[in-house]
């Protein structure tokens, strides 16, 4: 599965068009080629797609506002497990040596 960032509240305006969180306009496609119906998503994107919501984006909503965007938001945030960077080990020779001083 593609890399997926914190979410963001979008609206979408007509058709495949959007507004994204900084109030810039993208095109939007889904797999299914349907387009979402108008309203505030919360969407997070591929990190790869650079500012491109493409058919791996994933959408929840509409929400009548942008407040009740920002609350569903909000719980997803809060059910969402944190990350953990893998765990790093030195080679053993380092560890060797930093028992010997």
């Amino acid at each position: 599965m593609p890399d997926m960032p914190h979410p963001e509240i979008v609206r979408v305006i007509s058709g495949c068009r959007l507004l994204d969180a900084h109030a810039q306009e993208h095109v939007y496609w889904r797999r299914d080629g349907r387009g979402l119906a108008p309203g505030y998503y919360v969407a997070r994107r591929n990190t790869t797609a650079r500012r491109t919501f493409n058919e791996d984006a994933e959408f929840r909503g509409p929400y009548r506002n942008r407040q009740d965007a920002e609350t569903a938001m909000q719980d997803l945030v809060a059910r969402t497990p944190a990350r953990r960077a893998p765990a790093i080990h030195a080679p053993m020779s380092t560890r060797i040596r930093e028992r010997a001083t």
